[in-house]
């Protein structure tokens, strides 16, 4: 699955460096690539285990990146628990 994000801003170098390191140690991420002022994101869905989503969405969620392109994954059953309206992300991923 690739997905295309815009990058978000940063505070200072340390900062990006984390940003990249929390997307790039995930084990589900294959590939990211700069294009322009975005990123495309290379995902194995194989490899996105329950934890390794709750990271990936972390890392969105705190650096201000769009959560909707990862709302394509919560439609298959295996991780349709990103649905429930009570987590945290729910309003930024699914809603309008």
């Amino acid at each position: 699955m690739k997905i295309l994000i815009e990058l978000p801003s940063f505070f200072s170098n340390l900062d990006e460096v984390r940003f990249f390191e929390g997307l790039t140690s995930n084990p589900a991420t294959v590939e990211v690539r700069g294009s322009g002022r975005g990123l495309n994101i290379k995902i194995d869905k194989r490899k996105l285990s329950k934890e390794n989503m709750r990271e990936l969405i972390s890392i969105f969620f705190r650096y201000g990146v769009n959560l909707r392109p990862l709302a394509e994954i919560a439609n298959g059953s295996r991780h349709a628990w990103m649905k429930d309206s009570d987590y945290y992300w729910y309003k930024s991923m699914f809603e309008n």
